[in-house]
């Protein structure tokens, strides 16, 4: 098992607390993800993170895309969502964007500049 399979192995197993948690918190999401990202560069988890996240959006999995996104804000900040941004993580068209809308809690009304923004910053 290579280095990228245990990042991308810990990574979803992440993505799967947030996920199963009702609201996380950038604070809990943060100390969940330090002890466990912590021996990894940060580059190399951005890299694996948009990864995660991208075949999530393929695969129609918004809310462990969503859950992805929380990880990746709280941990990388503007870095992620930049970087998410430029790989179209957050380009959706009709029915997508509603669903999309919908596991943000934005319905179909959704403003997605406001959702790669945290609450705190």
């Amino acid at each position: 098992m290579t280095a990228e399979n245990d990042l991308d192995g810990c990574l979803r197993r992440l993505v799967s607390e947030i996920a199963s948690n009702i609201a996380p918190t950038a604070e809990l999401v943060q100390s969940q993800a330090q002890s466990s990202l912590a021996i990894w560069p940060k580059s190399k988890v951005l890299t694996a993170s948009v990864k995660l996240a991208k075949e999530f959006r393929t695969h129609g999995k918004f809310g462990r895309l969503k859950a992805t996104v929380v990880l990746g804000i709280s941990c990388l900040d503007e870095v992620f969502s930049t970087r998410a941004e430029r790989d179209g993580i957050f380009l959706f068209d009709g029915k997508q964007a509603i669903v999309f809308g919908e596991a943000f809690g934005l319905g179909d009304r959704a403003d997605f500049d406001l959702v790669a923004v945290p609450a705190d910053r």
